[in-house]
């Protein structure tokens, strides 16, 4: 339960950091895509549509619909049920002052991951693409958790 809790905060924290840069959408970003490769442009409109719901999401401060962009079987195996992430996101969600737009600045893919550069204080997000569809990459509680120096 612990662990559960710990990565949900980890993730709200993502969310709130993710979700801070402010800005319009861009009808230049659109011409930007990668045209030569078909299915990289495909991705990035994905992972453009996840950042505009992640917007919406930050505003609205609704928890069930961040909860829905985890990959069913990862939410469940760190975060349990849409309720028990719902519990956990909506306080944190509450608190939040988000009031813009998640401008993408970069993507850089590796295979099925991609790391999302946000403009200004926007920050980065991860995304996992599983069965053809991308998702929300949960921070892993080794990598949250600060390294002791001796």
């Amino acid at each position: 339960m612990i662990r559960r809790r710990l990565t949900a905060v980890v993730c709200a924290a993502a969310l709130a950091i993710g979700a801070a840069g402010c800005g319009g959408s861009d009808d230049d970003e659109a011409a930007k895509t990668s045209t030569s490769n078909p299915a990289r442009a495909a991705d990035e409109k994905a992972l453009a549509k996840i950042s505009e719901q992640l917007s919406v999401i930050a505003r609205e401060k609704d928890a069930t619909a961040y909860c829905k962009l985890f990959h069913p079987a990862e939410r469940k195996a760190t975060m349990g049920s849409i309720e028990q992430c719902r519990e956990v996101f909506q306080p944190l969600l509450e608190r939040s002052t988000v009031t813009g737009d998640l401008v993408i600045e970069g993507i850089e893919f590796d295979g099925d991951e991609a790391l999302v550069t946000y403009e200004g204080d926007g920050g980065t997000g991860r995304y996992e693409k599983i069965d053809g569809d991308w998702y929300i990459v949960a921070p892993s509680i080794e990598n949250a958790t600060p390294k002791v120096s001796q």
